[in-house]
Parts: C-alpha cells; structure tokens; sequence
C-alpha cells in the first residue's frame, strides 16, 4: 500500500493541481499505522461508502436489486450512471432438479484465510455442535479438480456460510456477492447492512439469532421448508446484470481529476480509517 514510499520527495514534487489518493481494497486489520500520512492525502478510494470514490468487490456477473439503496447510491453518483445497463429477465428460483441434488448437507463454507479476525472458524465449530457444516478451500476440503469450488457447493448444499475475514464498516466481498450468482442461499457474517445490497428477504444474518443453537434450528427448519427457502430467491426476480461493467472507480476517479478542483486535504487519514471502523467478533452463546 504505502511500502518504499518516500513522502519527503513526493511532497518537495507536489504539483498544486495534483491529487494524492488513498485506495484500498482491503480493511483495517491487515493495515499498518497510517499516521506519518495525516494531511497528505487529497481524496479516499476505498470499499467505505463514505469515500470519495467506491470501490465494489462485486464480479462482473454478480447483480444487484434495482431498488436496493446501494444501487441508487451507484447510479447517482458513478460516472457511469448514462450507460445502457444490461437488464435481464430469468428464472430466478430454483428448480425441482436442482434442489434434489442437494444431498451432501445443509451448508457448507469456503474460506482461503484461516486466521481473519472475525473468528470465522470459530463460528463455524460451535456451530457444527447443532447441523453439519462442511468447509471448503485451504482452511478445509478440496472441492473437485473440474468444479468452480463456489458452483460445486450451491449444487450440493442449502446455505453458503458467506463470512468475512473481518468484521468492518462497509467491508463487503466477493464471499458474499458472488454467490448471489447461484441458487443457495447466503448466511452473513459482516459488518455491513446487507440489504443496501439486496432486499433482506435474500440472506440469512447471523447477528439476529441470539444463540447458536436457535441459528442452527432456523437454517434446518427452512432447509425442509419447500416454500420458505424457495422464498430467498425472490428478489431474484428484478435485477441488473453484469455489475463489472457499471461499477468502474478507476473511470469515476478519472472523471473526478477532470471535474473536481476543489483544494482538499484529509487532515487525520489515519482516524479516518481506523477509528471504530472495526469491531471484535461476538459469537452468539
């Protein structure tokens, strides 16, 4: 991020109209101090919806509700907003067959990081005292050599145990956007109010179940509840298609060099960042 940086010659070459950015794509806990930056800084690049420009880990196939606040957010302020977007009609839940198939458990979980702040596997290990969980990825099993590991779990499992590796303002990733793209519904574990995204009727959030065991007990009930699971994929009925090309912040902040030449200085970057933009991980009892 900042690594090998001299500041001292970038300050002694700053010319008045250029623009110093702080882009990141990854939260706080991986973050070194930022303190040395204060005052140096013009604008923020950053997944944080109170940056000057957004970022999205969304991929380029994932979609989003149209009335969903985050897409109102978007299209008002991304410099993209005249494009014709791409909207796209399809059949949105599940059918018969592919919900036969899913005969290896209730949910499964693909985590790459073992050592995230937000306990994730923690979680996960009492959570298995109540239903069965399986992980997959380098912190559990292999998914098949010729399977997307993703696709490979919404073919066989109910819920995907979608869990950040920290537990931070707006720090959304592709653990959860990604898998809007299959028919399985997301579990949440995050600090971002999902439904800016999609309708809170599209996933399961583990912050309202008090304990574990009353978690585990809805995820079952609603696995064998035909109609209720069906029912998480409605919002699937009205969505926009091919989000890589809609949200593009390399082309707002192309826009923004050109437009906006206001003085502007973030006096405490590393307040701005840090302070309460995280949280410890609380697991239920």
């Amino acid at each position: 991020m900042v690594d090998d940086f001299d500041q001292n010659r970038a300050k002694q070459n700053r010319h008045s109209k250029q623009r110093f950015v702080f882009a990141l794509w990854e939260p706080p806990p991986i973050t070194r101090s930022l303190r040395s930056y204060n005052q140096f800084f013009n604008w923020t690049m950053t997944y944080r919806f109170n940056s000057h420009i957004i970022t999205s880990y969304y991929s380029e196939n994932a979609y989003i509700h149209k009335s969903s606040p985050f897409y109102q957010l978007m299209l008002n302020e991304n410099s993209t907003r005249k494009l014709n977007w791409k909207i796209r009609k399809a059949d949105y839940q599940p059918s018969d067959e592919i919900l036969q198939k899913k005969k290896l458990g209730i949910a499964a979980a693909l985590i790459s990081n073992c050592h995230g702040t937000s306990q994730r596997l923690a979680f996960i290990k009492k959570l298995k005292r109540y239903i069965d969980v399986k992980v997959y990825g380098r912190c559990g099993e292999s998914c098949p050599s010729n399977k997307n590991c993703r696709e490979f779990i919404a073919e066989n499992y109910y819920f995907l145990l979608s869990f950040e590796n920290s537990l931070c303002l707006d720090y959304t990733t592709e653990k959860f956007f990604a898998t809007l793209e299959y028919p399985i519904v997301p579990v949440v574990l995050g600090r971002t109010n999902y439904s800016y995204f999609i309708p809170s009727s599209g996933y399961i959030d583990t912050n309202q179940f008090s304990t574990m065991s009353s978690l585990a007990r809805y995820l079952n009930e609603t696995r064998y509840d035909k109609e209720k699971y069906l029912s998480y994929f409605s919002w699937k009925k009205d969505y926009v298609w091919g989000l890589g090309h809609f949200f593009t912040p390399f082309c707002d902040l192309c826009l923004r060099l050109h437009l906006d030449s206001k003085p502007n200085i973030i006096d405490n970057i590393h307040k701005w960042w840090f302070d309460g933009s995280c949280q410890r991980a609380h697991m239920p009892s």
